[in-house]
């Protein structure tokens, strides 16, 4: 029975440490233009992207940041907007990643930037490959 427990953690701790990974290469991504595409003047978009982990609605991973030391704004923004999402949540593994700044669809729709359109096959595929390469699917 203990084995079983110990599998079982170990199991949980790879998800985790999986969405965790890909959540991170993802909002990197998202800053540093790789899959978005907009010029940020004040900082708070670009530091209004960041993500959270969650396991059973509880917090596990996050990552929320400054870019360029700039975007104070954005960045209690994305904060106050994931943990709002979170709650949303209480079952399960969760990858939440978002754009905190209410402008931000304004900038893909009506400007037709990428800001996160790009974001949630770029996690899709992250996760495919770490999968993949891990013999989980083929």
């Amino acid at each position: 029975m203990e084995q079983l427990r110990e599998e079982a953690r170990a199991q949980a701790k790879k998800a985790i440490d999986t969405l965790n990974f890909v959540g991170l290469k993802t909002v990197k991504a998202i800053r540093e233009g790789e899959i978005s595409n907009w010029k940020d003047d004040t900082g708070n978009l670009r530091s209004s992207i960041g993500y959270l982990v969650l396991s059973n609605g509880k917090v596990v991973g996050r990552n929320f940041a400054l870019v360029n030391n700039r975007g104070e704004e954005g960045l209690k923004q994305a904060k106050e907007f994931a943990q709002e999402l979170a709650g949303q949540y209480p079952r399960g593994y969760v990858l939440i990643i978002v754009a905190g700044m209410d402008y931000a669809s304004y900038v893909e729709d009506i400007d037709g930037k990428v800001v996160l359109a790009g974001s949630e096959r770029f996690a899709r595929d992250t996760l495919e490959s770490i999968l993949k390469d891990s013999g989980v699917i083929e």
